[in-house]
């Protein structure tokens, strides 16, 4: 808890922490394509009825966000993160999660996406 109370406050950006400090946004499960929009924190992908594609807003609208993608489902559809334009993530065009339980965890420096954690 502590942990999370501290990045928080740095999401803030004023050092106290902020009005919804349990959380940066909201989970939201998805079984066909979408783009993250700015209330999003997680994006939970269920691909079985076909692959999906996750796409990130432009990088320099989320400097300093971090979204977390999730792919629940087993199968032969992948979940696909997709940036903004000529974007990339980690220098890639896209990121591709292929198995079960796969996660990326990303972050814009208002230029690019980079993973910070995976799965």
């Amino acid at each position: 808890m502590a942990k999370l109370a501290l990045l928080n406050r740095i999401a803030d950006g004023s050092g106290t922490a902020a009005a919804n400090a349990a959380s940066f946004g909201t989970a939201r499960s998805v079984t066909a394509s979408t783009s993250i929009v700015s209330s999003d924190f997680a994006i939970i992908a269920n691909s079985t009825s076909g692959a999906i594609t996750v796409s990130l807003p432009p990088a320099a609208t989320a400097n300093g966000r971090v979204f977390f993608i999730k792919r629940v489902n087993a199968g032969a559809n992948n979940v696909t993160v997709d940036p903004f334009g000529s974007e990339t993530i980690d220098g890639a065009a896209t990121h591709v999660l292929t198995a079960q339980w796969a996660r990326v965890e990303i972050v814009s420096n208002g230029t690019a996406w980079f993973i910070v954690a995976h799965q």
